[in-house]
């Protein structure tokens, strides 16, 4: 399909390729996201966006949301599709660990499969954060988060420690 695409663009003249863009622009919200990211100065007000929507599933506003991590994993992953920097996915992977933590305090009780998201979330986190060379940037809020669920137990801040010091032991 994409030798297809290659050579049917190859075809297209200026003028009709442009015609093409603008269509594929009006018709896909993904395009257009893109767009507003990659023209813009900067990209917080879509990566604010996806902000608002991980907070609404942790947490509404008179309540608790719903704390379903398979929702707040989905929109990062669509958002991966229209991020013009990591340093952006990480913004939102990090936000997200940060709204699970805060969610394990307030419910004061998490089911297993919702503690193992919380862990995978932190630790993906800290893996992008290695990767990008952003630890001065993150590893701070890494730690704020251990400090969060503190006082959990289950196990759960030794693990997220354990985890830290795996990915930041330069730091200290």
């Amino acid at each position: 399909m994409k030798r297809e695409f290659t050579k049917f663009i190859k075809t297209l003249d200026e003028d009709s390729l442009a015609k093409e863009l603008q269509k594929l622009y009006n018709k896909f919200p993904e395009i257009k996201k893109y767009y507003q990211m990659e023209l813009s100065p900067t990209t917080d007000k879509v990566v604010n966006e996806y902000k608002v929507k991980l907070r609404k599933e942790y947490f509404r506003p008179t309540s608790l949301g719903r704390g379903k991590s398979s929702v707040s994993r989905k929109l990062i992953a669509g958002f991966k599709k229209i991020a013009i920097h990591q340093s952006d996915v990480i913004e939102l992977w990090v936000y997200r660990t940060e709204l699970m933590a805060e969610y394990t305090m307030k419910r004061n009780y998490i089911k297993e499969a919702f503690s193992n998201s919380l862990v995978s979330s932190y630790e993906t986190s800290c893996k992008l954060i290695v990767k990008e060379r952003l630890e001065i940037q993150f590893a701070p809020r890494c730690k704020t988060i251990i400090d969060t669920i503190q006082d959990y137990g289950w196990g759960l801040p030794e693990e997220l420690e354990y985890i830290y010091k795996q990915y930041f032991r330069n730091l200290e």
